[in-house]
């Protein structure tokens, strides 16, 4: 039985990150996999942790016995994450290869990765084989010293870049 820990699948206003969650139920309800949602962390012998970094910090120190999936929406850099993180044993979930290639430019040196577009409407957001023109940024709940973050390692990367603002655009 997987433990799903999310703040945003309680919240109102994470659209996103609460599309991540919900789509993932509605796959394990089709595939009959029992889970639980935010109980203690040992509730389960699996545990994901999507979204609240805290938990996962608790999690760090839990028996061998759990398995700790964490991601992908703990943080938008490396540099977000609380100290100790992660561990050796966790699998560390990224949405895209290309946010792997940009954790580890970014100096993530965790070996247990995985690449999972849950969330995104494969079919209709494919790629059509068009030439990438720039990254583009997309900015919502953020402060301001995070989104210069982001787009200071791109700058570093000689990454060309456009930011988006939530709400400002048509999807």
């Amino acid at each position: 039985m997987l433990n799903i820990i999310s703040r945003s699948i309680v919240s109102k206003h994470s659209r996103g990150p609460r599309k991540v969650v919900a789509n993932l139920m509605r796959g394990l309800d089709e595939l009959g996999v029992p889970y639980v949602v935010n109980r203690a962390l040992d509730a389960t012998d699996w545990l994901w942790v999507h979204d609240d970094p805290v938990a996962l910090g608790a999690a760090a120190s839990l028996p061998p016995r759990v398995c700790v999936i964490a991601g992908p929406n703990i943080a938008v850099t490396p540099r977000e994450l609380p100290p100790g993180l992660p561990s050796p044993d966790m699998l560390w979930l990224y949405p895209a290869p290309w946010v792997d290639a940009f954790w580890k430019a970014s100096g993530f040196t965790h070996e247990r990765v995985g690449i999972w577009p849950v969330g995104i409407n494969t079919d209709t957001f494919r790629s059509h084989g068009y030439l990438k023109e720039h990254v583009v940024v997309y900015v919502k709940q953020r402060h301001e010293e995070e989104v210069a973050t982001v787009t200071e390692i791109l700058q570093e990367l000689n990454e060309s870049y456009q930011i988006i603002h939530y709400g400002d655009y048509q999807e």
